[in-house]
C-alpha cells in the first residue's frame, strides 16, 4: 500500500511537548497485563511486548521521536531481554538520544505492586564506530513476571531520514502504535508492509498533518533455517520524504525511480564522484591503462582496491566521507569502496555503472518504489567481453566470477541515465559443487583410518577460502572433527589455495572410532560433505527457505572390511525425487567378497535454490527421506571367536 500526503500548515507549536506528554500510562501495566502468564496469540513464547509505540514530531529542521517500550517477562529463560542497547547515529551529533528511563515492576503474591527504577550510573553509552553510538543498560530485579518498561527521546538534526516503524518484532506484541506528524509544506510517501496479514488500523487527522497506526495481537519472528532478513517477514511501515519547504524554496528529494537515479547521479556524495580524480590513484590507474586485456584490467583494480582497503560497518548508498580521504585513511564504508573502484574503473577506460544492492540480511528490495533505505550499498556492475560482472570490492578476495556471498538471489538496481533497470543477481553457471572421496580401512577394533580427498568448487569453495585464510585449525575442527565423535585428523594438505579458478583440493588423514553396540560396528558413510544434520526439524514455516544456490555433493567410498566382520545389513540402492525435480538423491553400493571392498556412490543434486512456506511439508518429508539415506549406517557384526 502507498499513500502520498501533501500537507501544509503551522504545527510547530507541537515540539514543545515533552516525552511524558505522550506516555502518560508509563509504569502503569493494566490489570490484563498483570494477570498475563501466557501469549495466548503465540502460546510458549518466553517474553511479550506488551507496549511498543513511536510518535515522531517536527522541529523544524530536524524532529523528534519519543519511544517507549513496555514488555513482560513470562519465563526465566527470557530474563536476557533486560539487557537492552540502543543504537544511534551519533556522527557530528546528527542524533541524540536524551529523556532515558526506565523501571522494572514486580508483584507480590498479595498483588502488592514495587517499582524498582534503573539508576543513572547504570547507565553506559559507548561508541561502536565512527558513525554508530549505543546506550546499554540491564534492568534490576528481573524475574520470571517482571513488566520492564522505558522510554527515551531522539533528537535528530534533519527530517530528511524517517526510520521504519516494526509493529512486529521477535517477540510478540501485543500491542504497537506509531503517530507521525509532518513538517509543514512536505510530502511524503509511505507504505505498508505486511507478510504475514495481520489487520492494520490507520485514522488521517488532516486538520493536524498527523497519521495514527495501530497493530494488535502479532506473533513473534523467529529464526528459520535458510531464511532471508527477518525484517522481511515483520510487519512494518517505511516513509520517506517526497520534498520539503515552501514553494520557491523547496528541496526536492525521491518520488519515482527516475527520479531517484537522478537523484543520485547530481549528488556529491554518490554520482558526481564517479568522474572526479581521486588524489593518490594515478599510479594504479595508469599500471591499469598498461593492460590491454580488459578482464585483467579489471582484476586488477578489484584487486588493488582490495587490498588497500578495509570496510567499516556503515551502511548505505552514499559515500559518508570524501573519496580521498578515505583512499588516505585506507578504511570507509562498503560504498565509500566501491565509489572508489567505480572511478577507477571509469578512469581506466572501463564501462562501469553503479548498481544498488541490497545484502539478504538487509532485507528484499521492493521495485514499485523507490525508498533509497530499501539497499544496503553499491557495487560496481562491469560488462567485459560479453560477461556480467558484479564487483564488491569490499568484501575479501574471491572468485570474480562469482556472485558476491549476500547477494545471491537477490534484486540490484542500475544507476544510470539512459539505462536504468533491476537486475536479478542469480547465477546458474556457479553453485555449490563438492567431491569427496573416501578410501578408508577398518580393523579388528572398529578403528577406521584412512585419508578423504575432497574437492571444492565454486561457491563452497569461496567459503571454505575464506575460514582457511581466518584460522585454519578451526577450519580442520569445525569441519572435520566436532561433527563426528571420536574423529581425528592427523594432517591435511591444500592444494590451490591462491588460485580460485579452481577447486580447492584438501587432502586429509584421518582416525575415526566407529560407533559399537555389542558385536556390531556403525559405519557412517556421511563424512566430511558438510551436510551431516537435518536443518528441518520444526513442524510448521514462517518464512521462505532460500538457500542461496543450487548444489551438488557426490560421495565416493571404498571400504576395506576385516574378515573379522560379517556384513549385517547393508544401503539398499534408491533413487529418490521430489514431486517438483528440483533435488534429486541416488545411492549405489557394491561388495566384494573375495576383496572384501565395499564401494559406496552417493550423489545429491539441488537444481532449485528457494521455496516457499506452503511448500514446506513436502521439503519437510523429502530432507527426512534424504537424511536417512545419506546417513543410514553399514552394519558390521562380529563373527564368533
Amino acid at each position: 500500500m502507498k499513500v502520498v500526503l501533501t500537507l501544509s500548515f503551522c504545527i510547530l507549536s507541537l515540539c514543545a511537548f515533552s516525552q511524558a506528554d505522550h506516555f502518560v500510562d508509563f509504569g502503569a501495566p493494566t490489570a490484563d497485563e498483570i494477570s498475563m502468564k501466557d501469549c495466548s496469540f503465540d502460546p510458549g513464547a518466553g517474553a511479550v511486548m506488551l507496549r511498543k509505540d513511536a510518535t515522531t514530531i517536527p522541529s523544524n529542521p530536524g524532529m523528534v521521536v519519543y519511544y517507549r517500550y513496555r514488555l513482560k517477562i513470562l519465563k526465566s529463560n527470557a530474563v536476557d531481554l533486560a539487557n537492552i542497547k540502543i543504537r544511534f547515529y551519533a556522527f557530528d551529533e546528527y542524533e541524540k538520544i536524551e529523556d532515558l528511563r526506565a523501571v522494572s515492576i514486580n508483584y507480590d503474591a498479595s498483588g502488592n505492586k514495587k517499582i524498582t527504577p534503573l539508576e543513572n550510573k547504570n547507565i553506559y553509552r559507548t561508541k561502536i564506530d565512527n558513525y554508530y553510538s549505543a546506550i546499554s543498560f540491564s534492568m534490576p530485579e528481573v524475574k520470571e513476571g517482571t513488566i520492564i518498561e522505558y522510554s527515551y527521546s531522539s533528537f535528530r538534526r534533519s527530517y530528511k531520514i524517517i526510520d521504519n516503524w516494526f509493529f512486529q518484532d521477535e517477540i510478540p506484541v501485543l500491542s504497537s502504535a506509531f503517530d507521525y506528524t509532518i513538517m509543514p509544506n512536505s510530502e511524503f510517501s509511505y507504505r505498508f508492509l505486511n507478510p504475514a496479514q495481520y489487520p492494520l488500523t490507520s485514522k488521517n487527522y488532516k486538520n493536524e498533518g498527523r497519521l495514527y497506526f495501530l497493530m494488535n495481537n502479532i506473533p513473534g519472528i523467529r529464526d528459520e533455517p535458510f531464511m532471508d532478513a527477518k525484517q522481511d517477514y515483520m510487519s512494518r511501515l517505511e516513509l520517506q520524504m517526497n520534498y520539503a519547504g515552501a514553494p520557491g524554496d523547496r528541496e526536492r528529494f525521491v518520488g519515482t525511480w527516475p527520479e531517484l537515479t537522478a537523484s543520485l547521479l547530481r549528488d556529491d556524495d554518490f554520482g558526481k564522484l564517479l568522474d572526479h580524480n581521486i588524489s593518490g590513484t594515478d599510479k594504479i590507474i595508469d599500471k591499469a591503462k598498461a593492460i590491454p586485456d580488459e578482464k585483467k584490467r579489471m582484476e586488477f583494480l578489484l584487486f588493488e582496491v582490495q587490498q588497500q582497503m578495509s570496510p567499516d560497518n556503515y551502511i548505505g548508498v552514499y559515500a559518508k566521507d570524501k573519496l580521498r580521504l578515505a583512499w588516505e585513511k585506507r578504511r570507509g564504508s562498503s560504498s565509500d569502496i566501491n565509489l572508489i573502484l567505480l572511478n577507477l574503473l571509469r578512469a581506466s577506460g572501463i564501462s562501469s555503472i553503479p548498481l544498488l544492492v541490497s545484502d539478504r540480511d538487509h532485507g528484499k528490495v521492493d521495485t514499485t518504489h523507490p525508498f533509497i533505505s530499501q539497499f544496503s550499498k553499491v557495487i560496481a556492475y562491469v560488462y567485459v567481453e560479453n560477461k556480467k560482472y558484479y564487483l564488491d570490492a569490499s568484501q575479501p578476495v574471491y572468485n570474480i566470477n562469482l556472485i558476491p556471498e549476500g547477494l545471491r538471489n537477490t534484486t540490484g538496481y542500475l544507476v544510470d541515465r539512459k539505462h536504468s533497470a533491476f537486475v536479478m543477481l542469480t547465477d546458474p553457471a556457479h553453485y555449490e559443487d563438492k567431491l569427496v572421496n573416501i578410501t578408508a580401512t577398518i580393523d579388528a577394533n572398529g578403528l577406521m583410518q584412512g585419508q578423504a580427498f575432497i574437492m571444492d568448487n565454486d561457491y563452497t569453495r569461496a567459503e571454505k577460502e575464506r575460514e582457511l585464510r581466518r584460522d585454519k585449525k578451526q577450519f580442520i575442527h569445525a569441519h572435520f572433527e566436532e561433527p563426528y565423535e571420536k574423529m581425528i585428523v592427523d594432517s591435511i594438505k591444500v592444494d590451490n589455495l591462491e588460485d580460485n579458478n579452481v577447486s580447492l583440493n584438501q587432502l586429509i588423514s584421518f582416525r575415526h572410532q566407529l560407533e559399537e553396540t555389542g558385536d556390531y560396528i556403525m559405519v557412517q558413510p556421511n563424512l566430511f560433505s558438510g551436510i551431516e544434520k537435518n536443518p528441518f526439524s520444526s513442524d510448521k514455516r514462517h518464512t521462505d527457505i532460500n538457500f542461496g544456490r543450487n548444489s551438488t555433493v557426490t560421495f565416493n567410498e571404498l571400504f576395506d572390511i576385516p574378515s573379522a566382520f560379517d556384513i549385517e545389513s547393508t544401503p539398499k540402492d534408491i533413487f529418490l525425487m521430489m514431486q517438483d525435480s528440483g533435488i534429486t538423491i541416488k545411492r549405489n553400493l557394491q561388495f566384494s567378497p573375495d576383496t572384501r571392498k565395499m564401494v559406496m556412490r552417493i550423489k545429491l543434486v539441488m537444481n532449485r535454490s528457494h521455496y516457499t512456506p506452503f511448500e514446506y511439508d513436502a521439503l519437510k518429508d523429502f530432507f527426512r527421506k534424504m537424511y536417512t539415506i545419506l546417513n543410514e549406517p553399514i552394519v558390521l557384526k562380529r563373527k564368533a571367536s
